[in-house]
């Protein structure tokens, strides 16, 4: 029996949306509490989209254009760390990108301009391909994760609500997908589940996660 994906939701929305792109590596699993009850059934965790992450878990005040709700931080840093203590590979979208950058001990860039609608990305194998975003805050990754793909060209002109750290990269490009391997995570800031089943951004979401979380 193929293991279950578990789509991580604070509030029980029911956001099956989400999975769309986990489809072939398991049914879907929306109650969080199966990682106390049979954890063994979960393979893989994806963290949603949303809220803004609050800057209280990277130590920063909070920007004017910051809209957060700790609560549902707390909840989903409690079972990050459940994931990672039980080896359970992690995928975020968009908010759930920032947040798995967040606790792999980046930060985030809390206002950018740019990022609504289509546009390119460049991958670190030299492909370019269209992907679709809705989001205002940016990754700003550890410098050991692995960069994977970044809007090119660049889309904003500010960068709000943030202050340069060591071990931290700096907003040089505008990060959209990156893999945290100290924390076995992997996160998107693009949303391959509005794209078409045939799109690249689509595939290429499947893709990534087939070469860094579900070895098969």
């Amino acid at each position: 029996m193929k293991k279950k994906v578990l789509i991580v939701s604070k509030y029980g929305y029911r956001q099956s949306s989400y999975y769309t792109p986990f489809a072939e590596f398991g049914p879907c699993e929306m109650d969080s509490s199966v990682l106390t009850t049979n954890p063994d059934s979960i393979g893989l965790a994806v963290f949603e989209g949303g809220s803004d992450v609050s800057p209280n878990l990277y130590n920063e005040a909070e920007h004017r254009t910051t809209s957060s709700d700790f609560q549902r931080d707390i909840f989903e840093k409690a079972v990050f760390e459940r994931l990672l203590k039980l080896g359970i590979p992690m995928a975020g979208i968009c908010r759930g990108a920032q947040l798995l950058c967040v606790l792999s001990g980046g930060k985030l860039v809390q206002n950018i301009q740019g990022h609504g609608g289509n546009h390119k990305v460049t991958t670190n194998d030299g492909r370019t391909i269209i992907v679709t975003s809705t989001h205002h805050q940016m990754q700003l990754p550890p410098v050991d994760a692995e960069i994977l793909a970044w809007a090119d060209p660049k889309l904003s002109k500010i960068y709000e609500g943030w202050t340069p750290t060591d071990g931290v990269l700096p907003p040089e490009r505008e990060y959209d997908c990156v893999y945290y391997p100290n924390t076995n995570a992997l996160g998107m800031q693009y949303h391959p589940e509005y794209m078409s089943h045939d799109s690249e951004g689509f595939q290429y979401c499947i893709e990534l996660v087939k070469k860094y979380l579900i070895h098969n």
